[in-house]
């Protein structure tokens, strides 16, 4: 229970502790191949911790989604010999270990559940027996969301060769020969979803796999973008003329953007969105990303159909009505650099813009 999860945030030669007696314990495991954390993300979070008197942990928790977080799962193994078990006394100890021994490894989840009780009063048993040795204790950590894949399939020779090697290799498989009837159908439509033929034919993906045995066909496996429902197409828009007042803002942005602030004063419909995009517009030019905040989670999906109708699959959305799973996909998609204008409320200020 004493594995932890942390974040690197700087890198030392040699060890700065104010007593040499301090023990400086090792690395488990590496969670992440490249940081999640920028060095601007780090100097902001950092900057809020010492501003609002809070640890520097807490705010790099705020910082990341809980999408993008890993969830930490105690497995637990026997160590304990038949005859151990044989001389407890019959107690939840016992049971645990009865459990454990026809299972090679098992979460405390799954222990709790098949004993009946909750995760924490299983906690102190599983303390005890680790101090009588008679179980091992180790740290999982894994994503709470993962990339969401799909099946993709293609036809692995040209349509004249399939046609003549089918009579032979399909025809005791009746499945499979419609299976490759409608990919020949479907050709100039490939790739197509494994499970959207598999519907079409009424087959199964084991149909598919056979088929990829015989090499009628590809299966790929890619990953898939859950779109949010704010991001659904819209029609695309172009810059519009500006009048005199919008010409001299977007003028004195444009001049010293990156530099300094403004603030940009209009009723409601006097064009102060216009003026934003096409300042947008510039800052993309120049190979650098921008971040749009709103001011509640309501007037998201509205903002981020403008934006999306000027600038396209450049723009992500980040706001806590996501599901996890599109939050993830949100956010690595931002970390990429596959996005360079992120919508949404005041958490959108994490966002891991490479170059903002």
């Amino acid at each position: 229970y004493s594995v932890r999860e942390g974040v690197i945030i700087e890198l030392m030669d040699a060890p700065d502790l104010p007593d040499a007696s301090i023990e400086i314990k090792p690395l488990t495991n590496c969670l992440d191949d490249a940081p999640t954390f920028s060095s601007e993300l780090l100097a902001l979070t950092k900057w809020i911790a010492e501003y609002y008197l809070a640890s520097w942990g807490e705010t790099l928790k705020c910082a990341l989604p809980a999408a993008v977080q890993s969830r930490q799962n105690r497995m637990v193994r026997s160590l304990a010999t038949d005859e151990q078990i044989a001389e407890m006394q019959k107690s939840l100890q016992k049971q645990i270990l009865l459990i454990l021994k026809g299972n090679e490894e098992l979460s405390a989840i799954q222990i709790a559940q098949r004993i009946g009780i909750t995760p924490s009063k299983l906690r102190p048993l599983l303390l005890t027996l680790q101090k009588k040795g008679l179980i091992e204790l180790r740290s999982d950590f894994r994503a709470q969301s993962k990339p969401q894949t799909a099946l993709l399939v293609s036809l692995a020779k040209p349509v004249p060769e399939i046609e003549m090697e089918m009579p032979t290799a399909v025809k005791r498989a009746p499945k499979q020969a419609v299976v490759l009837r409608q990919l020949i159908e479907e050709s100039s439509a490939l790739p197509i979803e494994s499970s959207e033929i598999t519907k079409r034919a009424n087959a199964s993906l084991a149909t598919l796999r056979a088929l990829e045995q015989k090499g009628f066909i590809h299966i790929t496996a890619v990953q898939v973008v859950r779109n949010p429902l704010s991001l659904e197409p819209v029609p695309p828009t172009q810059p519009l003329p500006l009048n005199a007042d919008q010409q001299c803002a977007l003028n004195a942005i444009q001049e010293v953007i990156g530099r300094a602030g403004f603030l940009l004063h209009g009723v409601t419909g006097s064009g102060k969105t216009e003026v934003y995009m096409q300042a947008m517009a510039s800052v993309l030019e120049s190979g650098k990303g921008a971040i749009v905040l709103v001011p509640e989670i309501s007037l998201t999906p509205q903002t981020v159909s403008r934006f999306v109708g000027r600038f396209g699959g450049r723009v992500a959305v980040l706001h806590s009505r996501l599901s996890d799973g599109e939050r993830y996909d949100q956010w690595q998609r931002i970390k990429r650099g596959d996005a360079d204008i992120v919508v949404g409320p005041r958490s959108a200020i994490f966002a891991p813009m490479p170059n903002l």
